[in-house]
């Protein structure tokens, strides 16, 4: 449904502005309730004003139906936006709404000096373009905190009929072609719509939650031991019940605290049986809510908060990651608190999972791409159950009752987790909050291990070919691999070649023969469960150069262990890495990655100071040894999709 563009140049435009923010937040909202209800209709919806083209704004409803259930899906939805129409929103909703808005421009204003030099050049770049007003975030929050003394409900709800119209409208259906001669056309769908307004519907009812996350006191543990790194800045801590902190103070963000908890053990202690019970596990606990409280209760009880928290179950391990402001974080760490003790069992949400699950997997194959990463993992992982695709074979064997056992079982050892802090805090400040939350969490002196699974890149030369699609187009993936010896030296030199291949490969595929525009290599390297390697060579092309542009890098592979580097390929890989280096030392997320992985390998946290002298041990005799030691083309994988009709 279409209409003039808003560009927000008077203060009066920037109120409304703010106005369709609020309604685009309710509308996401009511439609996120409409998707926990028992078997939604379809499979994703979602609703909201934006720009168009043109000059032209629209507002948007979107509808991935089940299959066979196009109409159903259709008018599910179509009721929710005409019962917003018709009724409005609630004054909770519309406070909610307030609160969530407010906080996001406050977080941005108290970071205002440590703004992305790229959010600004696109604010700049706007209002050249469009004249959009750039009157920075001070004035923005002033602005919206002057509004919102005088913005009422029935503000917003007089857009909804002039968002929600019956001019303008255009609906699309796009479909597999398969499916081409079910689909709707105009009367009908008109029909649809028709229909739904005849109904008589009632206003929305807004379940407001007023408790809180937690209903009882918990007994605080204490910190145990403290050490302090002073030349990181980092402290560490170890709590009365075994777990483990690694806290590190910054002053990056000033709105910004992250956090990163571990243990090893993951999915690789279950059998090939239960793996997809123990894979799934986590997901299905996070998108089922906590304790009492559904997934929608969380939008309620969190609004005005910045806080992002979910668990996770990996291969080799299990954890939570999060984030919040520093005054959201005693909720963040109620959150996992409640992850930890509280996994909430919904079956309704559960079935829903596996239907929505089911329908993906019955369009999944008609995409070439997905055929072709199927193929490519399935290949990479030796035809391991644990990395072929997903199937309806698979699905069948997730169990709920299965997957929150594992899922219990994984989370209720806090003592061999270890917890990584980085962001705007002090040691003194957050102490308190760690030993009340993380300290009174359930432990035992059980330490486990990750389970090696043999699950390794397989050696020799392979080949394998993917026929999906009728475009003319073609995906390629080369890769290398093989054993080595996992240390920095080593990690840095498979670096540098990994970048200089790089270099050689864009010039040579996309400069020199023009046939691709996005070559790229990339290299994986990892300690556990065994030190192994991997290069992978990454391009799309006519079908009728795939072999071409295989010799091509083939060539370029040998040049670089016949001929080796040039000082000036070293030059540009240490300037470039020197760059990286200086930026990654500024950013909370580089801080907590790399403590994390640290801490998980078992090698030294200092060690990032010492990486740029390991970049100047980088020398053309040492990338040309590394090339004619890890390039080896004994260990050569090629893997190609192509369209289902050709060569």
């Amino acid at each position: 449904m279409k209409k003039k563009a808003l560009i927000a140049k008077t203060r009066e435009e920037y109120d409304q502005f703010i106005n369709q923010n609020l309604f685009n937040q309710m509308v996401a909202a009511r439609i996120a309730e409409l998707a926990q209800e028992p078997n939604p209709a379809f499979i994703e919806a979602n609703a909201d004003v934006g720009n168009f083209l043109g000059g032209l704004d629209a507002f948007t409803v979107t509808v991935v139906a089940k299959p066979g259930q196009l109409e159903k899906s259709f008018v599910s939805v179509w009721k929710l936006i005409q019962q917003v129409k018709q009724f409005g929103f609630t004054a909770t909703e519309f406070e909610r709404a307030k609160a969530n808005y407010l906080s996001f421009l406050a977080s941005a204003l108290r970071d205002k000096d440590k703004s992305n030099s790229q959010e600004l050049v696109e604010e700049y770049a706007r209002n050249f373009i469009t004249g959009e007003s750039a009157p920075g975030i001070q004035a923005e929050y002033n602005l919206a905190v002057a509004h919102f003394k005088t913005a009422t409900l029935s503000d917003i709800n007089a857009l909804d009929r002039v968002y929600i119209s019956d001019s303008n409208r255009d609906v699309v259906i796009m479909a597999a072609d398969k499916d081409s001669m079910s689909l709707p056309g105009r009367i009908t769908v008109n029909h649809w719509m028709d229909s739904v307004a005849e109904l008589k519907l009632s206003p929305y009812q807004d379940q407001v939650v007023n408790e809180s996350l937690l209903s009882s006191i918990l007994p605080a543990g204490k910190v145990t031991d403290e050490k302090k790194i002073p030349e990181l800045g980092i402290t560490t801590l170890t709590l009365s019940n075994g777990l483990k902190l690694i806290l590190k103070p910054t002053d990056f963000k000033n709105d910004e605290i992250r956090f990163h908890g571990f243990s090893p053990g993951g999915s690789s202690l279950y059998a090939d049986s239960d793996y997809e019970s123990a894979s799934n596990a986590a997901n299905i606990v996070e998108n089922s809510g906590l304790a009492h409280f559904k997934p929608t209760d969380f939008q309620k009880l969190l609004s005005g908060k910045r806080v992002s928290v979910g668990p996770y179950v990996a291969e080799r391990s299990e954890g939570i990651r999060g984030e919040s402001t520093p005054k959201d974080l005693e909720t963040a760490l109620q959150l996992v608190y409640l992850y930890f003790t509280s996994p909430r069992k919904d079956s309704t949400i559960f079935q829903n999972i596996i239907d929505q699950s089911v329908t993906e997997i019955a369009n999944r194959y008609s995409d070439p791409e997905n055929v072709f990463a199927d193929t490519v993992a399935a290949v990479l992982g030796d035809h391991s159950i644990r990395r072929t695709g997903p199937s309806l074979e698979k699905l069948r064997e997730i169990n709920l009752d299965k997957s929150l056992a594992i899922y219990k079982e994984r989370f209720a050892n806090a003592g061999d987790f270890t917890f990584v802090f980085d962001g705007n805090f002090s040691v003194d400040s957050i102490r308190p909050l760690l030993e009340k939350y993380l300290g009174s969490l359930p432990s035992s002196p059980v330490k486990e291990e990750a389970r090696d699974l043999n699950i390794h890149i397989p050696k020799g030369n392979i080949e394998a070919v993917a026929r999906k699609g009728k475009e003319p187009k073609a995906s390629v993936r080369l890769v290398i691999s093989g054993d080595y010896q996992y240390n920095p030296e080593n990690n840095i030199q498979l670096t540098a070649l990994s970048e200089i291949l790089q270099f050689r490969v864009l010039d040579r595929l996309r400069e020199k023969e023009g046939e691709t525009y996005s070559p790229t290599v990339r290299v994986t390297f990892n300690k556990y469960p065994a030190n192994r390697y991997a290069f992978t060579v990454k391009f799309g092309c006519a079908p009728e150069n795939v072999e071409k542009l295989i010799a091509d890098v083939k060539d370029e592979i040998n040049k670089l262990k016949t001929e080796g580097v040039t000082a000036m390929d070293i030059t540009k890989f240490a300037t470039e890495e020197e760059r990286q280096y200086e930026l990654h030392l500024k950013e909370n997320q580089f801080w907590l990655e790399w403590l994390s992985a640290q801490f998980q390998n078992g090698e030294d946290l200092d060690a990032i100071l010492k990486y740029p002298d390991l970049i100047k041990e980088v020398t053309p005799d040492s990338v040309k040894a590394a090339a004619n030691l890890y390039l080896n083309k004994n260990n050569f994988i090629k893997l190609v999709l192509m369209p289902e009709s050709g060569k």
